[in-house]
């Protein structure tokens, strides 16, 4: 059959055609995710987010193309020439680079949108017609100007669409899956359009001789098959990279703010707190820390702990840490205990130690927080010697129950220790005769402390040696005992 000078219609694959929607939905989709990963990157991470995303974008959009135009069949062999193609691949991924390059700033204007929708579309006309001048077939292509320029303004409207979408529905914290979804169908069904509008345009007439075919290759159906699953391989990859990537900045994002929160805490601790590693060298000192032991927090990061206790527990320490990273046992970790520390200046000094540890990434960390008892044991020094040195017989009852005198006239007061407290009145300070002391009737009154009743008042003997009128008592005085937490009852 002679067909020079015929102009031969092509046709439609239709699961081609369908494979190719396909693709360019996910291709859209693709654009959503890693819109909002050069979003939320900065300085470097974005540019390689804007690279790689543009990438599997290009390939995305380019294999839309691609899959459509092998769709086309026409009553004659077509061959594509591979540097053509690659050169049509690299218009679609500069046109994917502008596109991601706009949607990714914080804010897109008017102006923005247009320029960059101007940029997108040139570059998805200039892949489209790319590829279309790779194919080698005995036939010349002719243009419908009009179509041509109508596939243009498909293209540029479709990017503006497109841009205006990815831009809107970026953020997936801010939109329901739903809508990026409905967005990205939106976006993959608009790019096609541009492509079956410009292969309405063309038309062939066959000629005599076949163009050169030395770098071209034939592709099957199979084989555009075989192109769309691959492209939506490469996009599903690209999906789930920017997903792995989001979580792990997510749990990146609530250790700082984990750690800010306890900063904000430990630098406003009155209580010294010290970091330490395995090796029991220091890693935090926070302010407190440097009130307390005199040591500025960059002298002594990287030194050892030992740095803070006195000379002769530096053995123990060493081998206290050995033993609990060898075994797990723990002597000090978990606990509040009293220890002595040491001073910039030499000083030793007591504390009280709560000790912690933790782990990150398989390593064991320490974290102690220490208090200064200095002021408190110069305080109970300071109470214990104005009980010795007191005229009166003082009795301090604690919450246990066992009581102790004190005081210079301690002999005159007849007691027997008082047994633990019930919830009977306690009967452990007690006259030695039966009858009313200095005409105090027994259990005149009591003293209540918590769910404990401490003392009676007639449980307290006045000096044994003062003669007092019948019916005349001097009341002991009670009063709450700071150390200890029990109750002082003196006359």
């Amino acid at each position: 059959m002679e067909l020079a000078g015929m102009i031969l219609q092509g046709s439609h694959e239709p699961s081609l055609v369908l494979l190719s929607i396909v693709i360019a939905v996910a291709a859209a989709y693709a654009a959503l995710d890693l819109a909002g990963r050069a979003t939320a990157a900065r300085g470097r991470v974005r540019v390689a987010w804007i690279i790689g995303g543009a990438v599997a974008m290009g390939i995305g959009i380019n294999a839309m193309h691609f899959v459509g135009m092998l769709g086309y069949h026409l009553p004659f062999a077509v061959l594509y020439d591979v540097p053509t193609v690659l050169a049509s691949l690299l218009a679609a991924i500069l046109a994917s680079c502008v596109a991601l390059f706009v949607v990714s700033r914080p804010e897109m204007r008017p102006g923005d949108a247009l320029i960059g929708s101007l940029f997108m579309g040139a570059g998805i006309v200039t892949m489209h017609y790319t590829g279309m001048a790779a194919m080698r077939l005995a036939a010349d292509a002719q243009y419908d100007p009009l179509l041509v320029a109508l596939s243009v303004v498909v293209a540029i409207s479709v990017s503006l669409v497109g841009l205006w979408l990815v831009f809107y529905l970026r953020d997936p914290s801010a939109r329901t899956w739903w809508r990026r979804v409905g967005g990205a169908v939106v976006v993959g069904l608009a790019i096609p359009s541009m492509h079956y509008v410009a292969m309405a345009a063309v038309q062939y007439t066959p000629v005599a001789e076949l163009p050169d075919v030395s770098h071209a290759i034939q592709i099957s159906s199979l084989g555009a098959v075989l192109i769309g699953v691959a492209t939506l391989v490469v996009l599903s990859l690209a999906v789930l990279t920017s997903v792995v990537d989001r979580r792990l900045e997510a749990k990146a994002t609530a250790l700082v703010e984990s750690e800010e929160r306890f900063r904000a805490v430990a630098e406003t601790a009155s209580d010294a707190i010290v970091s330490a590693d395995k090796r029991g060298h220091i890693t935090y000192f926070n302010p407190g820390a440097e009130r307390i032991f005199g040591y500025a927090a960059r002298d002594v990061i990287g030194r050892p702990l030992t740095l803070l206790m006195p000379e002769r527990f530096h053995d123990a320490h060493r081998q206290g840490l050995a033993r609990f990273l060898t075994t797990g046992e723990a002597r000090v970790v978990g606990r509040t205990v009293e220890l002595v520390g040491r001073r910039k200046e030499g000083v030793e000094f007591p504390l009280e130690l709560s000790l912690a540890s933790w782990k990150v990434g398989g390593d064991t960390f320490f974290t102690g927080i220490i208090r200064d008892l200095t002021e408190h044991k110069q305080a109970e020094a300071k109470f214990r010697g104005l009980l010795e040195a007191a005229p009166d017989a003082i009795v301090i009852v604690n919450r246990e129950g066992p009581g102790r005198t004190r005081g210079a006239t301690r002999g005159s007061a007849r007691a027997a220790p008082i047994p633990r407290a019930t919830s009977r009145p306690s009967q452990g300070l007690l006259c030695r005769s039966q009858s009313p002391c200095h005409g105090v009737r027994p259990g005149a009154l009591r003293l209540t402390q918590g769910r404990h009743r401490i003392l009676d008042r007639d449980q307290f003997e006045p000096h044994r040696n003062r003669r007092r009128p019948p019916g005349v008592g001097r009341h002991p005085r009670y009063h709450r005992s700071q150390a200890g937490g029990g109750v002082t009852a003196s006359e």
